[in-house]
């Protein structure tokens, strides 16, 4: 699905309206590379993936993090970090929606931007991305400003009861 006509797109649609034009419980894995930072409401639309997505299906949620040189595009209306997606847990925070999910992978990704030869890159995402608490002191310290990342990944599970 895309909101531009083109070559594999199935359908096309533009994430904002909603519904989306599919049924209830249609998909096992839905990946969303790079969308969420340009959506206007993001809270609406990982409802409206719950809906679509099959019971224990897999949503995967590729974005910069807040803290990454490409997360300050024109066309980017939000900054994510590793954390926010935990408002969509049964345990973190009841008051955005009724609709679960259980994070299954959380990752701060690296690579050697914008630095051609960042040797530190590898080791800092393994690092960083050792549990929760790392993953914070890198986002709420000097260390994202030493040390640029690229993007969030974060795969979620449907849960439904």
């Amino acid at each position: 699905m895309n909101d531009l006509d083109g070559s594999g797109v199935d359908v096309v649609h533009d994430l904002n309206n909603f519904p989306y034009p599919f049924g209830n419980c249609k998909f096992n894995y839905i990946l969303a590379s790079h969308v969420i930072e340009h959506i206007l409401h993001p809270i609406k639309v990982i409802d409206e993936l719950w809906r679509i997505i099959k019971p224990n299906g897999i949503l995967e949620i590729r974005c910069p993090n807040f803290s990454a040189a490409s997360s300050g595009g024109l066309q980017h209306y939000h900054k994510f970090a590793h954390d926010h997606f935990r408002l969509f847990t049964k345990h973190d925070n009841q008051q955005y929606t009724d609709r679960y999910w259980k994070i299954i992978e959380e990752k701060i990704e690296f690579v050697p931007y914008p630095f051609k030869f960042n040797i530190f890159g590898g080791l800092m995402e393994k690092i960083t991305n050792i549990n929760g608490v790392t993953k914070t002191l890198y986002d709420k310290t000097f260390l994202h400003c030493l040390f640029p990342n690229t993007n969030l990944n974060i795969k979620m599970k449907k849960i439904t009861s």
